[in-house]
């Protein structure tokens, strides 16, 4: 009995972070295509600022598509998952170094065509929650309980 509810709640937590994943892939394809619609007014309707920015969006899509595609267990799907994860990792990486380096890179693309450049809180956010999510995913027990405590 007690295997089954364990079972049990291991689906209804899976399917709860598929929703989860699916509504925030949702709302960031809508702020990206905004963005690249020209869209200004439905990206500052709800503060009079900009509501979120480019680059942003673009990172909170590629960590929702990690953590979805995670959920399965096809080698293809999980290579999705690494590589969704592994590119907000190099995007923080790369803002952080425009940040303390004062260096030009290839996000810095999205920051002229969109004016959205990551702020740099925002940026270690992103690095944090990324490797937090890799390390979830870490066969490494020790990996594990670090990425736990840690994140």
């Amino acid at each position: 009995l007690n295997n089954y509810m364990t079972i049990e709640l291991k689906a209804k937590k899976s399917r709860n972070v598929k929703i989860i994943s699916l509504i925030i892939m949702a709302i960031n394809i809508a702020v990206m295509a905004a963005w690249l619609s020209n869209f200004q007014s439905v990206l500052s309707a709800f503060s009079g600022d900009q509501f979120m920015g480019f680059t942003s969006a673009v990172s909170f899509f590629l960590l929702s598509l990690g953590v979805l595609t995670s959920q399965k267990r096809s080698n293809s799907i999980l290579l999705l998952s690494k590589v969704a994860i592994v590119s907000v990792l190099i995007i923080s990486v790369l803002t952080i170094g425009q940040y303390l380096f004062n260096f030009d890179n290839v996000v810095n693309v999205f920051d002229l065509k969109f004016s959205s450049r990551l702020p740099f809180w925002v940026s270690i956010c992103f690095l944090l929650i990324g490797g937090a999510i890799w390390g979830m995913h870490s066969k490494s027990n020790v990996i594990n309980k670090i990425t736990q405590y840690c994140y």
